[in-house]
């Protein structure tokens, strides 16, 4: 009976962590895409940040857009942020930015992928949205994006 409580009552923290890192993605995102719009308006003349990869989004610390010192919002929500944003790594930010696009673009161009492993994950795209995708558009999305980009470095 004892076991089966602190079980039942495992999987539903468990669960909670799960959705906590969920929202905290998608809430980094929307920040980021806010960010990059920004950009593109102040600094772009209607292009984001033309660099793929964590370059394009470091353009948004360099500039001012985002806070200097705190670079939790390019991490994986169960990292800590461990330096100034001009020292961090690729391996440690947890989207990869798709550079180079105008606002002018197709609204579904997709501009932000969570680099997560896995059956689903949030895509940003042009407009702003952030969509959670799952199944073979996830993996296709993924494919496309996150694995050719960084095989490409």
């Amino acid at each position: 009976m004892v076991l089966t409580v602190v079980l039942a009552s495992l999987a539903t923290l468990l669960a909670l962590m799960r959705n906590a890192a969920m929202y905290d993605a998608n809430t980094q995102m929307k920040y980021l895409m806010v960010a990059l719009h920004q950009y593109a308006s102040e600094y772009g003349d209607g292009h984001l940040p033309p660099q793929n990869g964590h370059r394009g989004l470091l353009a948004l610390y360099s500039l001012g857009i985002l806070g200097q010192n705190d670079t939790s919002l390019l991490l994986d929500p169960r990292k800590w942020p461990r330096g100034s944003w001009s020292e961090l790594p690729e391996s440690d930010v947890a989207y990869w930015y798709v550079g180079g696009h105008s606002l002018g673009e197709s609204r579904d161009c997709i501009v932000l992928v969570q680099k997560k492993r896995g059956a689903w994950g949030y895509v940003g795209y042009l407009d702003g949205r952030i969509l959670y995708e799952s199944g073979e558009r996830w993996a296709t999305i993924r494919s496309s994006t996150v694995e050719a980009g960084q095989e490409h470095r």
